[in-house]
């Protein structure tokens, strides 16, 4: 699987449309703008990579911010067209994930990846 971090687009409109639903989700504006400041973070430096059991060649990224004290999931379709010279995969969405539902996604998904704290 090549999913490289430039190989991943967030695309301004995709901010717009699907994470902008979510805002409600965190404590304050400033949480949530840090939030989507922190997304190539979270996807240069993840806590877990799972395939997503119901959507197919789509990743399931989650990441725990503890400066902020909350849990984000960025969902990312994959382009699997080998047709296609500039293939890139696309951040479909982003939004707080609450410690029980943290803890779910990764029980209920295939995880491709976990980070290995170096404290363990």
């Amino acid at each position: 699987m090549d999913l490289k971090p430039q190989n991943i687009n967030v695309w301004s409109t995709r901010i717009e449309e699907h994470c902008e639903k979510h805002k409600d989700e965190y404590s304050s504006i400033t949480s949530y703008n840090q939030a989507i400041k922190s997304i190539p973070l979270i996807i240069n430096e993840p806590d877990y990579i799972l395939d997503d059991k119901d959507s197919i060649n789509t990743l399931l990224i989650l990441k725990s911010i503890e400066e902020e004290n909350i849990k984000i999931q960025v969902v990312i379709k994959l382009n699997v067209d080998t047709n296609e010279q500039n293939r890139y995969n696309s951040v479909i969405t982003f939004y707080r994930v609450r410690e029980r539902n943290y803890n779910s996604i990764i029980k209920n998904n295939q995880i491709i990846y976990t980070k290995i704290d170096k404290f363990e």
